[in-house]
């Protein structure tokens, strides 16, 4: 039997041959990564394969083949020859709602995601794998989803609670369980395909992650830890003690950490909010919508040092802030004081945090923002008066003797009709050098390359000088935003 698994791993992982790219770089607040998949790359699956045939016990589970099957003989579906993927999905999509679904806790969703890319468009360097990174069915918390609307033409499903959707960022994937239909019968490069789910961005999360191929009548389970395969089950689905073995394979080892954080902050914050908001009893979710066809997400924005949800009680709205302990693990709380500090130096703009809402335990850090912001698009989706108005906040923040750290279009949102700041550095002294930096950082986030070229010393020793003295004089501000124009123009 470890034979024939050993050699079913090695022609699926001799079946990879799809070229992916993936290149998460600065502007995720990580050092650069260019990870590449080619046909040609032996050596990693050479890997692969070693580890499988010299620990064969972590690939064969206890399997007692006893015990009630995740679908019964009657239960399979019969495809017609005009019928595809979409309709196996709108098939079984209520009975993995009433199967899987529930192994996990009850704030949980199953989102039909299949004509959803899950890459985040601020990923502008991986757009060619939008309409390629589309897991079929995604089972995460409800405040992580982007949900949209059902896309045209959708096959009817036998259920009422449907929901329809994809990640709303790439940092969610560690939270994440991701499924994918085949038509049968499942071949060893569909398998293959399947891999990509996890292995690259499991490798650049160092995390856990696993997921389930399906179709009418097979099940294959992979599960990855950092990059690496670390267990593959393939079987019936109408096998007997087919039921327990799924739901445990994808929700024992799932990674619950920011979902138990983010309710523990939810309720800490409602009994612990200054002011006229002590009454609180409960704070909820609030779901915005971003896009055309998207229904709402609680989830504002995340990235290197947490996640941002919009919450509400008493009709009033918050944006909350969570981080999970990292070897990062002070930056909320710096983040919080700095925050505080330069709201009330230049509140027109800095979105600060709320006094006295920080919280700091062993397993998550949180604060409360009064001022809920919408994210920004990519550079490319926004107007060139926007990015006029986004560069003159900067240069107040600057004219108020703050410094930012890191501002990129990511630490800057839209309140109203005004452009503000978050998501501060501990920058503790105001230096010449560090207001050029912030410019560097900022111009390289709205050309979206780094490290600038053409760079013009003159120039930023001139915006420096403008940031001393502009205040609200309107001369002083045109002459900034000519500048502006000379720096784009001469970067490029």
């Amino acid at each position: 039997m470890v034979k024939a698994i050993e050699e079913a791993v090695e022609k699926v992982l001799g079946k990879l041959h799809r070229y992916v790219v993936f290149r998460f770089d600065w502007f995720l607040g990580k050092r650069k990564k260019d990870i590449t998949i080619t046909k040609s790359n032996k050596a990693r699956y050479t890997d692969q394969i070693k580890i499988v045939k010299d620990n064969p016990e972590r690939f064969v589970l206890n399997w007692s083949g006893e015990g009630q099957p995740f679908l019964q003989e009657g239960e399979v579906i019969m495809l017609a020859p005009d019928q595809n993927e979409s309709n196996l999905i709108a098939s079984y999509y209520p009975l993995i709602a009433e199967r899987l679904l529930t192994a996990f806790p009850r704030d949980y969703c199953l989102l039909n995601g299949e004509q959803y890319g899950s890459i985040p468009p601020s990923l502008y360097y991986c757009d060619e794998l939008r309409d390629y990174f589309k897991p079929d069915l995604i089972i995460l918390p409800h405040f992580l989803a982007d949900f949209r609307l059902p896309y045209a033409n959708a096959p009817a499903v036998l259920s009422e609670s449907v929901s329809y959707g994809c990640l709303k960022d790439i940092h969610t994937y560690p939270y994440a369980v991701l499924l994918d239909a085949k038509v049968d019968p499942v071949t060893s490069q569909q398998i293959g395909d399947f891999f990509h789910y996890f292995e690259v961005p499991s490798k650049w999360f160092e995390c856990f992650a696993s997921g389930m191929l399906f179709s009418q009548t097979e099940f294959v389970l992979v599960e990855f830890i950092s990059g690496s395969l670390t267990k593959l089950l393939r079987g019936k689905l109408t096998a007997p003690g087919s039921y327990k073995l799924i739901r445990e394979f994808l929700s024992q080892n799932h990674n619950q950490k920011l979902y138990s954080a983010v309710l523990e902050a939810l309720d800490i914050h409602a009994r612990t909010l200054p002011g006229p908001s002590a009454m609180i009893t409960s704070l909820t979710f609030s779901v915005h919508s971003s896009t055309e066809d998207s229904v709402g997400s609680a989830l504002l924005g995340c990235g290197a040092f947490g996640f941002v949800f919009h919450v509400k009680a008493n009709n009033q709205d918050y944006a909350m802030k969570v981080s999970i302990p990292t070897d990062q693990n002070d930056q909320l709380e710096k983040e919080y004081t700095m925050g505080r500090f330069y709201a009330n130096r230049c509140p027109a703009v800095v979105v600060g945090a709320i006094e006295g809402s920080l919280i700091i335990r062993p397993n998550f850090q949180s604060f409360l923002m009064d001022q809920v912001g919408q994210p920004l698009p990519s550079a490319k989706g926004l107007s060139n008066e926007d990015k006029m108005k986004i560069f003159h906040s900067l240069l107040s923040l600057h004219a108020n003797g703050c410094i930012h750290g890191d501002p990129r279009l990511a630490n800057c949102v839209k309140v109203g009709n005004l452009f503000k700041w978050i998501d501060f550095l501990d920058v503790n002294f105001y230096y010449d050098s560090s207001v050029k930096n912030d410019l560097e950082i900022f111009l390289s986030s709205i050309l979206m390359k780094k490290p600038l070229e053409n760079k013009n010393e003159e120039d930023f020793n001139a915006y420096v000088q403008l940031a001393k003295t502009v205040g609200n004089n309107a001369t002083l501000r045109l002459q900034a935003s000519q500048l502006l124009q000379k720096l784009l123009s001469s970067s490029v």
